[in-house]
């Protein structure tokens, strides 16, 4: 507690200086600090989005990947423009994550999968989560029952919160639990699937046939967003597919 004695003279010291705490400055000081906050704000927001244009077309995180300063700093000044391009971002630089489907095996239970998915190939993001699986995995016969699903995926996949030695719950590292459909993939679109799967893993190719790999596409109906401290957000569906990084981006 600040006594009023106390109080008047820091009033007085404050009204000049920008160190202060809020509450101790004087009006007019407060006015002032207003102007300048809002004017270093401003040129901030300028500089961030002068530095996304022109680090527009360099790639990006990839788990494993060592990100340089310019990587980094485009990922930032992306993340600061739209949350629906970051929950993009993310799903494009992650390659696994949790499904949780509605088990008919174990009715009432929720049943949770880590699988293997893919948006499209390295830097061609299409906001569609495919994954591949055997047609009697469990996930799979859910699906068949019941095709509302959750899908999880977190940020602590790439070097963005390892670099800054965050814990996997830190709110820091941004995490996304996307609700939605999980439907199998028509023969007409088969080839789309494949291509985005197949070019980030590779090893699926060698997969056995006879065990019988089906694709399933996660048909997003919404998205929710712990990014930092404070509260999640909730992004559409419409808002999510229509992120467009342009032609010449990677996403």
């Amino acid at each position: 507690m600040i006594y009023p004695a106390k109080r008047t003279a820091l009033l007085k010291e404050c009204s000049s200086q920008s160190f202060c705490f809020p509450s101790q400055r004087s009006p007019a000081a407060k006015e002032e600090q207003g102007i300048k906050y809002q004017r270093n704000n401003t040129m901030l927001s300028q500089l961030y989005l002068s530095a996304g244009l022109v680090l527009h077309t360099l790639g990006s995180a990839r788990p494993g990947h060592q990100e340089s300063d310019a990587e980094l700093l485009r990922r930032e000044t992306l993340r600061l423009l739209e949350p629906a391009v970051e929950a993009r971002m993310i799903v494009h630089e992650t390659e696994w994550g949790v499904v949780s489907t509605i088990s008919h095996q174990m009715p009432g239970v929720s049943f949770g999968n880590v699988l293997s998915f893919s948006d499209g190939p390295s830097g061609a993001s299409s906001g569609r989560p495919f994954f591949y699986m055997r047609s009697d995995d469990p996930t799979a016969q859910d699906a068949r029952s019941n095709s509302n699903a959750s899908f999880a995926v977190t940020e602590a996949e790439t070097d963005q919160c390892r670099q800054r030695h965050l814990d996997q719950e830190d709110p820091n590292c941004a995490r996304l639990a996307i609700a939605g459909r999980l439907l199998e993939v028509p023969s007409a679109e088969l080839h789309v699937a494949h291509e985005a799967l197949f070019s980030r893993h590779p090893q699926m190719i060698d997969w056995p046939p006879n065990h019988h790999f089906v694709a399933f596409e996660l048909h997003v109906d919404a998205i929710r967003m712990l990014d930092k401290y404070g509260p999640h957000i909730d992004i559409s569906a419409s808002d999510y597919y229509n992120v467009d990084f342009g032609r010449d981006s990677k996403a």
